[in-house]
């Protein structure tokens, strides 16, 4: 009985991992953030900074604010259903274009770049090749009844459609406020997330995505807190230790690991759905196969 109920604890704190991640990067502004080295042999002031006295603390909250509701959003049963999903990941997508918008700096514009044109690209263009293979016929949409000519074309649609989309977003050079940024990398993961079957997946798909994306966002913060370090100082005494002297601490790392047990939850409970759909479907279409043949013995009786 003891290891039934360690069980089932378990199980419970696992489930509600996107949960307490999202509790661990909204705290993570009450740690340091950024400090000078050890070993830096010099005074300087302010030698260590918080998170609450970093001008990425409202960015912080507002990521770890957006993961909490889309991960309790996410883990309503209703969100399984194939017309409550779709506008789920889209309410997602709204409410971080909403608080882009509150947090960002709209003179302030910034372009896709290389790597974040090739990120939306291959989001979109294998959202492209599913709706080819579904609407067109030119190829099986079911890879496990593909032939080897379905396969070459699969992956002729898929590289077309990815350079396609790369190259457009390159030529185009979009130069972007936050929440425009925001708009465009949202539309890019609800349009990979909606098309690809089965739809009763598509809000899991979103908070995999999304939290993969804020996971990526805060990872890639430590520069710009250790370098929210040095402004502070110059602005201070007009003195600044160099970039090399500074490291982040706990704070970032408090953020990041709780970014991180939001993914790792998002995927456990997409991993979960999936099977059980999977399964349903499998024994659905056994049903349908039984009656079927019973339709068929009988008919065959009666004409006999």
């Amino acid at each position: 009985m003891r290891a039934l109920e360690v069980a089932t604890v378990k199980k419970r704190l696992f489930e509600a991992l996107p949960i307490i991640g999202s509790l661990f990067v909204i705290q993570s502004i009450f740690w340091e953030f950024a400090r000078m080295k050890p070993a830096y042999g010099f005074l300087v002031e302010p030698w260590a900074m918080r998170g609450t006295e970093s001008n990425h603390a409202v960015i912080f909250v507002a990521i770890g604010a957006l993961l909490l509701v889309s991960s309790v959003a996410v883990m309503w049963k209703g969100s399984e259903d194939s017309k409550w999903g779709p506008m789920i990941s889209v309410g997602i997508v709204v409410l971080a274009v909403v608080i882009a918008a509150a947090v960002g700096d709209p003179s302030r514009t910034k372009g896709l770049g290389g790597i974040g044109a090739a990120l939306i690209a291959i989001l979109i263009g294998r959202a492209i090749t599913r709706l080819v293979a579904r609407y067109t016929g030119f190829m099986n949409e079911d890879q496990s009844e593909r032939s080897t000519a379905d396969v070459w074309k699969n992956r002729v649609v898929v590289i077309a459609s990815i350079g396609g989309v790369y190259f457009a977003l390159v030529a185009a050079d979009l130069q972007l406020s936050a929440a425009a940024m925001t708009a465009v990398i949202g539309g890019a993961i609800v349009i990979a997330s909606v098309v690809k079957d089965p739809i009763e997946l598509a809000a899991n798909r979103t908070l995999i995505l999304g939290s993969l994306g804020a996971f990526s966002a805060l990872a890639f913060s430590a520069g710009a807190l250790r370098s929210n370090l040095l402004s502070e100082q110059v602005e201070l005494t007009t003195l600044a230790a160099q970039y090399k002297d500074t490291q982040v601490t706990s704070g970032w790392l408090f953020a990041v690991a709780g970014s991180a047990l939001v993914l790792l939850g998002a995927i456990s409970m997409w991993a979960k759905r999936r099977d059980v759909i999977v399964n349903d479907r499998r024994i659905r279409k056994q049903r349908e196969a039984a009656e079927k043949s019973k339709r068929e013995l009988e008919a065959a009786m009666n004409r006999g």
